[in-house]
C-alpha cells in the first residue's frame, strides 16, 4: 500500500484515485471516469463524505463530479462531441441528480454549489423512488458497486 499526502494509508483506492486525476488532467475523461469509479468500488459503501475530503472515498467522488462538470461545460461550449462525450455527459447528469437528492451535491454552498444550482433541474427526471435521500446514494453507490465501468 501507499500513503497520500496526509498521511492516510490508501491501497487500491488511492491508486486508482491518482489515475484517475492523471486520466482526468490528459483530457482522457472515459479511463479518468472509470478510475474514480473504481476507487469508490475499493471503498464500498461504508463510508461518509465530507467536504472538503477526509477519506479517499470523497476525494474520488470530488474529482469524479469536477470531471462530469468539465464533460458537460466542454459539450455546452461545443469543444466535446464526440458519442463517448455526449455519453458521459448524461451520465453526468444523472449523477448529479442523484447526489443532489442525496444531499451530497448542496444548492445552500460548497464546492458544488454552481453544479447543485443547475442539478435541481434534473432531479425531475429520476424516478420516484430516489427522491429519498438515502435511496438516491445507495443507487449511486449500487452504480460504483458494479464489476466494470461498462455495468455502471
Amino acid at each position: 500500500s501507499i500513503f497520500d499526502g496526509a498521511g492516510r494509508r490508501g491501497g487500491q483506492s488511492l491508486i486508482h484515485g491518482y489515475a484517475g486525476l492523471a486520466y482526468k488532467r490528459a483530457g482522457d475523461y472515459v479511463n479518468s471516469e472509470a478510475q474514480y469509479i473504481a476507487a469508490i468500488r475499493f471503498e464500498g459503501k461504508e463510508w461518509e463524505f465530507t467536504d472538503p475530503a477526509e477519506n479517499n472515498a470523497s476525494n474520488s467522488l470530488r474529482n469524479l463530479l469536477f470531471m462530469y462538470d468539465a464533460v458537460c461545460q466542454g459539450y455546452g461550449c461545443g469543444l466535446l462531441t464526440s458519442d463517448e462525450d455526449v455519453h458521459l455527459m448524461k451520465v453526468g447528469c444523472v449523477v448529479f441528480a442523484l447526489l443532489g437528492r442525496a444531499k451530497i451535491i448542496r444548492v445552500s454552498g460548497g464546492s458544488f454549489r454552481d453544479m447543485a444550482i443547475s442539478t435541481v433541474r434534473t432531479w425531475k427526471m429520476l424516478k420516484p423512488k430516489f427522491a429519498k435521500e438515502r435511496n438516491a446514494l445507495n443507487a449511486f453507490l449500487d452504480a460504483c458497486a458494479k464489476p466494470d465501468i461498462d455495468s455502471y
